[in-house]
């Protein structure tokens, strides 16, 4: 089975992945919104999507928003059946938002939350009516740059450093276990090569909740940034007040009126997002310590 159907690119992990497929002996089918990418996918006109070979053995890899996927798959089953009977697996990144925000307040995370857990039932319904084995993989903080495509979630901390003088924090902050984007890439990829990897043979699907190799406090993550940011020359001193949790989030409270989805995650620096999977013990290579130095950070 060497031939992939890649959809959702256009991101860190997506481009890693690409370089990856493209260096092994694999055949990819690319699809995106534009003409470049081999193949058109547009959700507002599936009805003129086509895979490419559909007569193929294929798998589909899948790092769309996962809503996105599922709303695409279950037109493909409802309306053309038969460009699915020839794909043997189903892998689609999801997020671990699933665990980490399921009891959120804000009407945001609460709405998050909701599609994530629908998409995933959706997904896993149809591939088990259709006999497709399915992956589903949960990363926690995602982080890296590859090529010109960067993340959302430490290259955000890095912003508030280079340009904060001051930063409040509070005491006791929680655990997080970063994966670089290229870690994910490579895990990916082993999935997409071992037809048995991670699954159990009785049953069609898996879920994979994955992190990174050390789980660091929230204040640990910030002061190896900044040692990043020393090491390339960056001279900026950057004063940290570490506070009692009560006051913390009685100075945060104002976000609570004005952004009520940023003053939630102001308070889960308290809390404990990880005991994921390290994923350097599903690749059986040596662990990598954050952040980690891949060629293109």
């Amino acid at each position: 089975m060497n031939q992939i159907h890649l959809f959702g690119y256009s991101n860190p992990t997506g481009n890693e992945l690409k370089k990856l497929l493209k260096a092994s002996s694999k055949k990819i089918n690319m699809y995106g919104r534009n003409s470049n990418s081999g193949n058109i996918f547009n959700l507002d006109n599936l009805e003129s999507f086509a895979f490419i070979n559909p007569k193929e053995e294929s798998t589909i890899v899948s790092l769309l928003p996962i809503w996105h996927f599922a709303y695409f798959l279950e037109y493909l089953y409802n309306n053309k059946k038969y460009d699915l009977q020839n794909i043997k697996k189903i892998i689609v990144v999801s997020s671990s938002s699933v665990i980490s925000k399921k009891f959120a307040f804000n009407p945001s995370d609460k709405l998050l939350v909701q599609n994530l857990i629908s998409a995933e039932k959706l997904i896993s319904k149809i591939s088990q009516n259709l006999k497709i084995k399915l992956t589903i993989i949960r990363p926690t903080l995602i982080y890296g740059k590859s090529d010109s495509y960067i993340d959302r979630n430490v290259s955000v901390l890095t912003l508030y450093l280079r340009f904060l003088p001051i930063i409040f924090i509070p005491k006791n902050c929680g655990l997080r276990q970063p994966i670089h984007c290229a870690q994910l890439a490579k895990l990916i990829k082993k999935l997409v090569s071992e037809d048995q990897t991670f699954i159990d043979s009785d049953n069609s699907s898996t879920i994979i909740n994955v992190g990174g190799d050390e789980e660091l406090y929230y204040s640990e993550m910030l002061d190896r940034i900044y040692i990043n940011f020393v090491e390339k020359g960056f001279l900026k001193r950057i004063l940290y007040f570490y506070l009692p949790y009560k006051i913390f989030a009685i100075l945060c409270s104002p976000f609570l009126i004005i952004n009520p989805k940023f003053f939630e995650a102001l308070l889960r620096i308290n809390a404990d997002l990880s005991g994921f999977e390290r994923v350097s013990e599903l690749l059986n290579t040596i662990p990598k310590k954050f952040p980690y130095k891949n060629k293109n950070d």
